[in-house]
């Protein structure tokens, strides 16, 4: 794991995902921007500007609550507006650690 410290915020990169059960692509931008195979980055740095953007919202974070209020970020990123509340109700409807 590699960690990089921009501007205040502390970027941590993953070098090998596969592990993880991902398939962990790179692209190198001092050559090209998207791969001829289509690999790119733009999502990603679309997430982050996003990201970035909701923490400055907030005035910013403590360091030990970064990992939970982005685990929030995505877990609203990945779902319509209109729907929180019942996947929310779904999602620990579904917890094992839940059950009664």
């Amino acid at each position: 794991m590699l960690s990089f410290i921009i501007n205040g915020l502390t970027i941590v990169v993953y070098v090998s995902l596969v592990g993880q059960g991902y398939t962990h692509e790179t692209v190198n931008h001092s050559v090209e921007y998207v791969r001829a195979d289509g690999v790119h980055t733009n999502q990603i740095e679309s997430l982050l500007r996003d990201a970035k953007r909701k923490l400055k919202a907030m005035n910013g974070v403590r360091h030990t609550f970064l990992p939970s209020y982005m685990d929030e970020w995505m877990w609203r990123h990945k779902r319509d507006n209109s729907h929180y509340f019942n996947d929310l109700v779904k999602a620990i409807a579904e917890n094992p650690k839940y059950k009664v």
